[in-house]
């Protein structure tokens, strides 16, 4: 797995924009199977990790499977 984000130093609003990447790869030694998942996408930081909105494009490619998009929004509140 590696990822990378910046946090966008000026304010916007309430918050702050963070554009985000991320791979993943699985290998299943018994299936011969191999996941790879390519993120894209842009989280709203409004209070670190205490309220945020983000939203990720996903790209999944497994092996013998036909490749998979997703689109996730997501909202994270703490009080």
């Amino acid at each position: 797995m590696a990822s990378a984000a910046f946090l966008v130093p000026n304010k916007v609003g309430w918050g702050q924009f963070q554009p985000v990447a991320r791979f993943q790869e699985f290998d299943a030694d018994l299936t011969k199977t191999t996941t790879k998942q390519y993120d894209g996408g842009l989280n709203y930081v409004i209070d670190g990790h205490n309220a945020r909105i983000s939203a990720v494009y996903a790209l999944d490619q497994t092996t013998h499977l036909k490749d998979e998009n997703k689109v996730i929004v997501g909202i994270q509140a703490q009080f």
